[in-house]
């Protein structure tokens, strides 16, 4: 568990997804929770020609614009880790509440700084969701409606926003799906199991059997 080498989402988009994406081939449908939806697109907008790898795109509380919403609680708490966390290369995720496993200290930076600006850019200051709507990649958004922090609902829909027409957005709440889930449970938990994985499941089967428009 956690890391210690210093690496970034521009580390990971151009090293472990590039490869696993030309390993893999063609016809592939990404889903990620978190910032693992980030490095998918940022490897997408680096490496043009792996879009033609990708049939869909899938998010759980994916976003890198909006923690201003978020309440000011985290934000200090974020804003005093930033500052201490470097010094060992990685952010303790459990006693940060972000997870089992430590993350990467630059990659926590690099996205907090995405956030500050309003802005989620690649290494040359260009914005990567401007560039996203012209992909026509269909794209699943899911938002936990307890996830106030990390990805709040209004940071997914500015992310689902600029994947352009084709994407939906879902609030994963308890009038939907019986739960306002939290960021964690939005992946780690048996409710998302029996309630988000088979919508993704029926978005991703709807895109293979009759193309994006299927999905409603």
């Amino acid at each position: 568990q956690g890391i210690s080498q210093p690496f970034d989402y521009t580390d990971l988009a151009m090293g472990e997804v590039a490869y696993a994406l030309r390993y893999i081939g063609r016809d592939v449908h990404l889903a990620a929770h978190s910032g693992g939806g980030l490095a998918f697109v940022l490897a997408l907008h680096l490496k043009p020609a792996l879009r033609t790898h990708v049939r869909s795109l899938s998010f759980m509380g994916t976003q890198a614009t909006r923690t201003d919403t978020a309440p000011m609680r985290f934000q200090l708490l974020m804003r005093l880790a930033r500052w201490w966390y470097p010094r060992r290369g990685a952010w303790d995720a459990k006693r940060l509440r972000r997870g089992p496993s430590d993350e990467s200290a630059a990659s926590l930076e690099q996205w907090m700084d995405w956030n500050a600006g309003g802005c989620f850019a690649d290494a040359e200051g260009r914005n990567v969701l401007e560039a996203v709507a012209d992909w026509s990649i269909p794209s699943l958004h899911i938002a936990g409606a307890a996830d106030v922090s990390i990805a709040p609902t209004a940071g997914v829909k500015a992310f689902a926003d600029a994947n352009g027409p084709s994407a939906r957005i879902h609030l994963a709440s308890m009038k939907s799906d019986g739960e306002d889930f939290t960021h964690t449970r939005l992946i780690r938990s048996r409710a998302a199991a029996r309630q988000l994985w088979p919508r993704i499941a029926q978005f991703m089967d709807a895109i293979d059997a009759e193309g994006a428009a299927a999905y409603p």
